[in-house]
């Protein structure tokens, strides 16, 4: 029953979509930024739903403002998607 369950591969890869995005739309091009999502691990059982993802990468910028902005940014950005598909996340 696929629909009674939160799939976390799913919101796993809407995350890494979302914070590129976050990259890309909403950070001042004329100050580089990056976030790069380095491992990706979701479990390794055939067939399965799988009720936990981990998502380990970095950030880097050469602007000290960015860099202290991004935490807060990410924070939001992965506390959207996560609500919105009634996910957890620490």
């Amino acid at each position: 029953m696929p629909h009674l369950c939160v799939d976390a591969l799913e919101v796993g890869t809407q995350v890494i979509s979302a914070l590129q995005r976050l990259m890309s739309r909403k950070m001042n091009p004329l100050l580089p930024a990056v976030v790069t999502a380095a491992s990706f691990h979701t479990g390794s059982t055939f067939n399965t739903i799988t009720c936990e993802a981990v998502i380990c990468g970095k950030t880097r910028t050469f602007d000290w403002t960015t860099w202290e902005s991004l935490p807060k940014r990410m924070e939001k950005v992965i506390k959207g998607v996560c609500d919105s598909i009634n996910a957890e996340y620490e």
